[in-house]
């Protein structure tokens, strides 16, 4: 359409053009009629597996620190017995581990007849109680809910990735990038596919990402939001839009240059701006389309209510972690009564 205006073939292209200096050289637009901000799509995060599960309740600093925290007790309590308790010839490490290792499990330990050792034990099992729970209440619900990968929403987040990043050939966001001076948009732009195009359509696009792993499409969000209801009515698509913005552009309507009625045309926008009418027609738009995708589905989703029991029942599918820790005990405990079996003989 800007080709045709720049030859003079037509007087006015009715359409959402996003403004820029370069256009505005060759052609004519009008006043802003809305602003939209650039984002990107990305397939939906992938579920993590099962076997993660006995480990997905605790983030790995929180594992550290409980690290830290097991051994400090292991040495300080193996010292206190030590110099305090128990004659010297009869202090092990074995023994300073299993009290440990006891407030875990629910197991006792002999009580201690000093003051300052029942402190220091007190505190031990309160913290040791404070983990065990918290680990078991969030390990119900991680064998029980599906979790999944975390879902790229920045920009900086989409750079860190290993996603390859597509734009359209020769449209707006591909130009702006690579004239930029903003120096997140030039890494931007050297991170862009560079390869054969895999789509030449803003549609193409939409379905190569949610067709393909490791890709991701940059667009108006504005676009995203009211395209994808149509060209997937019943939402069975496996794209994500990110709920971050990066980038504000404005949308007008483009004229030849010089053209005589575009003065008369910035009015009719401004005064219908002004009144606030384009943002309620937009808002009534994307209301129609998702009312009319819900309609569509109202029936199957009655469906799946009736057959929901409500109810999650674990299989081994949920319990792989378990299973696998409990074979590697296995296998450690063989290793190591041949260990023993061979030092005894020596």
């Amino acid at each position: 359409m800007i080709g045709m205006a720049q030859r003079q073939e037509v007087d006015i292209c009715l359409g959402t053009i996003v403004r820029s200096y370069e256009r505005e050289i060759v052609i004519d637009f009008s006043e802003t009629i809305f602003f939209t901000t650039a984002t990107f799509i990305t397939r939906n995060p992938a579920p993590l597996p099962k076997w993660q599960a006995i480990l997905s309740p605790f983030q790995p600093s929180l594992w550290i620190a409980l690290v830290f925290g097991m051994l400090s007790f292991f040495v300080i309590n193996y010292l206190f017995i030590k110099w305090t308790l128990i004659p010297m010839n009869e202090v092990t490490l074995t023994y300073s581990f299993l009290s440990m290792w006891a407030s875990f499990i629910n197991q006792g330990i002999p009580h201690p007849k000093l003051s300052s050792y029942r402190v220091l034990l007190a505190s031990w099992f309160l913290f040791s109680l404070c983990v065990v729970s918290s680990y078991a209440g969030s390990l119900f619900s991680s064998l029980t809910l599906p979790r999944y990968e975390v879902a790229i929403d920045s920009l900086n987040q989409l750079l860190n990735s290993n996603l390859k990043i597509i734009v359209l050939k020769g449209k707006y966001h591909e130009q702006y990038f690579q004239n930029s001076n903003v120096k997140l948009y030039q890494r931007l732009y050297e991170q862009l596919y560079k390869g054969p195009s895999v789509c030449n359509t803003f549609k193409d696009c939409l379905f190569y990402v949610n067709d393909n792993t490791g890709y991701s499409f940059i667009f108006e969000k504005e676009f995203f939001c009211s395209k994808m209801p149509t060209i997937f009515p019943d939402s069975n698509h496996k794209i994500r839009i990110s709920r971050r913005g990066f980038h504000s552009t404005d949308i007008a309507t483009v004229f030849r240059k010089n053209n005589p009625i575009r003065h008369e045309y910035n009015k009719f926008i401004l005064k219908i701006r002004q009144a606030g009418l384009v943002s309620l027609w937009r808002k009534k738009h994307q209301f129609k389309k998702r009312m009319k995708n819900r309609s569509v589905h109202k029936h199957s989703d009655d469906l799946l209510d009736e057959n929901d029991e409500g109810k999650k029942i674990l299989t081994m599918e949920h319990l792989q972690g378990v299973f696998f820790l409990y074979a590697f005990g296995i296998g450690f405990s063989i290793l190591t009564y041949f260990y023993e079996k061979k030092k005894h003989r020596i």
